[in-house]
């Protein structure tokens, strides 16, 4: 067999699985986390082809033309890689610990060693997105996560609600519609919801609703499912849901 074909073909299947492995398995691992969109993926994919079409025929081109050439090339990049792209494969490794592991969740509100809070919105290979208790962004790299100290408090986080009904005329008959629905939110809550009248006019009134949660996910679910079951309730009736900065209105 000729010197070039002893170089060529090893590329080529290198290039060939590393090609199938990112395409295959990362990609849509990706998606499948939510960490990328489909119509990124889709682009990525895209882009990932054309990579791989070059370099294909550029190294069997080279290869062909001068196989010590390729195979210095080859060399080069297998001994320098480790080293360039070092800290871009440790956080890969990481991210995979993490979300194999399960040492966090999304949603979790965690605290790390070095003084971070926040609840946890989502995981990349990269880093960990927490929204701290000001509604701030906070980036910390999986290293961080992974390999330090993390606290998951055990006992449950306040969760407050407002909700304003207008245009009332029997309050009792308000009060018991909003019991009522707040029983199918408990299965979110570890803790019993607590319920408070926090304002009263002519015809109008504000209940404070207070929940436990472990998963701060949950309460766009929590307020959905109120909103839903309070329009059945109390047909006619005009009502507002608070949350901090969110409002929904029925």
């Amino acid at each position: 067999m000729e010197l070039w074909l002893y170089v060529t073909v090893p590329y080529s299947i290198l290039l060939v699985l590393a090609y199938l492995f990112l395409r295959i398995k990362i990609i849509k691992d990706m998606v499948k986390r939510r960490i990328m969109t489909p119509t990124s993926a889709k682009d990525v994919t895209h882009i990932l082809d054309y990579i791989f079409m070059i370099m294909l025929i550029v190294g069997d081109f080279v290869g062909y033309l001068s196989p010590q050439v390729l195979a210095f090339l080859l060399s080069a990049l297998l001994i320098t890689t480790p080293f360039l792209l070092w800290d871009v494969v440790r956080s890969i490794v990481h991210y995979y610990i993490i979300t194999s592991t399960k040492i966090v969740n999304v949603g979790n509100f965690v605290i790390l060693t070095r003084g971070v809070r926040g609840w946890i919105k989502r995981i990349t290979p990269f880093f960990v997105e927490l929204r701290g208790e000001y509604e701030e962004t906070i980036r910390v790299p999986n290293s961080l996560v992974a390999m330090e100290l993390v606290r998951i408090p055990s006992r449950s986080l306040p969760f407050t609600l407002t909700v304003r009904f207008y245009g009332v005329n029997d309050f009792n008959a308000i009060e018991e519609a909003l019991k009522d629905a707040v029983v199918y939110t408990k299965k979110f809550s570890v803790a019993e919801p607590k319920i408070k009248v926090r304002g009263v006019g002519n015809d109008w009134i504000e209940y404070e609703l207070t929940y436990g949660l472990r998963n701060y996910e949950v309460t766009n679910d929590i307020m959905k499912l109120l909103a839903n079951k309070l329009g059945k309730l109390v047909e006619g009736v005009k009502f507002e849901i608070r949350r901090e900065h969110s409002l929904m209105v029925k």
